[in-house]
């Protein structure tokens, strides 16, 4: 779910987006596939458009028109930084956008992708450890999410700060394993001071 303005943006199944009203409470079907295989997943809107990953690729849906077409990426899943539909991810599992680019938090290549919305050239904004989930950005810093914890990435300078690291636990034979605690840190959201992220049922916040 995301919202922009008085609409928020729901996706209902795994083939369905509606746009609701939060004034008049009206509920209208805004996209819809017809594509068993694949789903809707993470979304974004910057009140004009609305950016939702469909399988392995990044749709925009006009929210004037519900127009549907794909932005970047198509279903084939690899590693590619490119233009449209010539680049390639492997399962974005977070979108987050400003009024220059579409941040995508690309799971199975562990990296945070960056499309430049008014090209829709695809690059590699960072390389990670571990596979990002959540992303969401305060304008100065982006901040991911993945099964180790939150982790900062300056805008600038691209240099990267973990703020909060899952626990390891222990296994039976003795050994740990590192940020498998229930799934890791999944969603993200903030503001100017605190950061929140979701895991497992709970809700946990830090000082961004």
């Amino acid at each position: 779910m995301t919202g922009s303005g008085r609409s928020l943006f729901v996706q209902d199944g795994p083939s369905r987006i509606l746009k609701i009203d939060t004034v008049t409470g009206t509920i209208a079907l805004l996209a819809e596939k017809n594509d068993p295989l694949k789903s809707y997943g993470p979304m974004w809107s910057d009140g004009r458009y609305l950016y939702a990953r469909f399988g392995t690729r990044i749709d925009r849906i006009n929210l004037e028109t519900g127009e549907s077409e794909v932005f970047a990426g198509t279903n084939l899943d690899d590693y590619v930084d490119a233009t449209g539909e010539e680049a390639r991810f492997r399962l974005p599992s977070g979108i987050w956008g400003d009024d220059v680019s579409l941040y995508v938090a690309d799971y199975g290549n562990q990296a945070i992708r960056s499309i430049d919305l008014g090209s829709g050239a695809v690059t590699t904004f960072a390389n990670l450890s571990g596979t990002p989930r959540g992303i969401w950005s305060d304008g100065t810093h982006v901040f991911v999410t993945d099964p180790t914890g939150l982790h900062k990435i300056d805008r600038s300078t691209r240099s990267i700060t973990t703020l909060v690291r899952v626990a390891p636990r222990t296994l039976l034979d003795g050994s740990t394993e590192t940020g498998r605690l229930g799934p890791g840190l999944e969603s993200i959201w903030g503001d100017d001071t605190f950061i929140m992220s979701r895991s497992s049922g709970a809700l946990h916040s830090a000082h961004s």
